[in-house]
């Protein structure tokens, strides 16, 4: 997980309340407290995402937890990329 932390001040009670946010890496989504790979055909390439986008036609991708779609090629999967 990647880490990051938010420092905010509130005027009103002359304090700063610092904030730890543990966000998910790439290739995963946060479901609840927990951090979930993406299923086989989609993807995240961003950290902290609430969740995985499709793969876009042309792209597949046939593992789970991934960050990036690859393109179809040659030898693809004729149903996983249905173009």
């Amino acid at each position: 997980m990647h880490d990051s932390r938010f420092t905010y001040t509130l005027p009103w009670l002359q304090k700063s309340l610092e904030l730890h946010i543990e966000l998910c890496p790439a290739g995963t989504h946060r479901d609840g407290d927990c951090c979930e790979p993406c299923v086989a055909g989609k993807y995240q390439s961003k950290a902290g995402s609430t969740q995985c986008d499709e793969c876009s036609p042309g792209k597949y991708q046939s593992k789970e937890g991934t960050a990036e779609c690859v393109e179809c090629g040659r030898y693809f999967d004729l149903e996983a990329c249905a173009i």
